[in-house]
């Protein structure tokens, strides 16, 4: 019986999905099979949700794509033609929460 490794996994991902810079602050995701079924799994209207999709495209070795291609924060990300801004913190609803001013009492 083969054995399907996490890192062969990701390897195709990686050879699959690709990143194209279409001017200043604009990226698009050219999508692999699998990473266009989570687009269109994903419930986009809960946060939970986003950020679920933000650890695919961790995992999937996507987010380091962007980087690599110059992608920062703020920037405009097309996949397949859904829009979203760019984060470089994963965890949405931390960032969230700090926006709302939630952790401000804990800082020095």
């Amino acid at each position: 019986v083969p054995v399907l490794r996490v890192n062969d996994v990701r390897k195709r991902e990686k050879e699959a999905s690709s990143v194209v810079k279409n001017g200043p602050g604009e990226f698009e995701i050219l999508a692999s099979k699998s990473l266009r079924k989570a687009v269109q799994m994903t419930n986009w209207d809960y946060e939970e949700g986003v950020e679920r999709f933000y650890r695919i495209l961790e995992a999937t070795g996507v987010r380091d794509m962007l980087r690599k291609a110059g992608c920062v924060e703020g920037d405009e990300v097309v996949l397949e033609g859904f829009e979203f801004e760019y984060q470089e913190d994963q965890n949405l609803l931390e960032l969230n929460a700090r926006e709302d001013g939630y952790f401000d009492w804990a800082v020095g």
